[in-house]
């Protein structure tokens, strides 16, 4: 029997109401019937969890594997299609999966060490480059994966919805929007997305970088560089944004004002996640003080 953290338990609550207390219930009975069908040994929980469950384990069949458990919603549903279906280099092993139990068992890559390890971010920009370059050449199975544009129109919708948002914060994902057209007018080529292309999915193994945790959106390709960006920032000053923004562009050949744009889109709707999950209010200021010196990038 796994103990989860009250902190957890709340995140997942305050995120999926009913549909999370009832999943968080059959957490201990989902581990309990795997165990027995792939008879697994050494069982244990990881320290820091999001907003699924992880385990490791030994598996009779595999080896040591990774036991990821989805949280109630499409996103898991979606990384499940994305890993299993979608014919990229460079991504995790999955062994198994079942929907009905929202339970994938993935091959745990080794070393592991993420892409924050590597010191030089010429490095780490080459390493990020080169996956996104592998993510954006496939454009089958465009029809199978939810839009970044529909995405967007629900976080508008909820938002709205929500008891004492902030207007200025309701205003911030309406411009959103509105940017959002104006790049979706624009004759680039669309692909299905990682969409969470940040430097912890990015794990070293022993035959290279792969790649974990897909969300699987269609939309351009600058929107699977917010991720990246953001943790590079080490700061969210207007310098620091122009500075990291710049480089990536170049890396990928693209337009800074369009990511500048879909950083600024990102942003935004990770504001709206972080209030609806309760998060503290320094990582909500901060984040829009981020937005805020976004748009003072965009060319006017």
């Amino acid at each position: 029997m796994i103990i989860l953290k009250e902190e957890f338990k709340e995140k997942i609550i305050n995120r999926h109401q009913k549909d999370g207390i009832k999943w968080l219930e059959s957490i201990n009975s989902v581990i309990d019937k795997y165990t027995n069908i792939f008879h697994l040994r050494d069982i244990k929980l990881l320290d820091y969890l999001s907003m699924n469950i992880i385990l490791t384990a030994n598996a009779q069949d595999y080896g040591d594997i990774i036991i990821k458990i989805g949280a109630p919603g499409m996103t898991f549903i979606n990384e499940i299609k994305y890993i299993n279906f979608m014919p990229i280099d460079n991504m995790v092993k999955c062994y198994y999966y079942n929907i009905e139990d929202r339970i994938m068992i993935l091959e745990k890559i080794t070393p592991g060490y993420t892409l924050f390890n590597e010191k030089s971010f010429n490095k780490r920009l080459k390493i990020f480059s080169m996956l996104l370059n592998n993510v954006c050449k496939e454009t089958m199975f465009l029809n199978k994966f939810p839009s970044y544009e529909d995405k967007l129109k629900r976080k508008l919708i909820v938002a709205k919805s929500l008891d004492n948002v902030d207007p200025n914060i309701l205003d911030m994902l309406i411009l959103s929007n509105d940017m959002y057209k104006e790049i979706a007018s624009m004759n680039l080529p669309k692909y299905v997305l990682h969409k969470d292309l940040k430097h912890k999915n990015i794990l070293k193994s022993e035959t290279g970088w792969k790649m974990i945790d897909p969300h699987g959106v269609v939309g351009k390709k600058v929107f699977d560089t917010c991720q990246f960006i953001k943790a590079e920032l080490p700061n969210n000053s207007v310098k620091s944004i122009k500075k990291i923004a710049k480089k990536v562009a170049k890396s990928i050949n693209e337009d800074v004002d369009l990511i500048y744009k879909a950083l600024y889109i990102d942003t935004t709707t990770k504001i709206l996640f972080y209030i609806k999950s309760k998060d503290d209010k320094d990582t909500i200021s901060y984040n829009i003080n981020l937005c805020k010196n976004i748009l003072n990038c965009i060319k006017k």
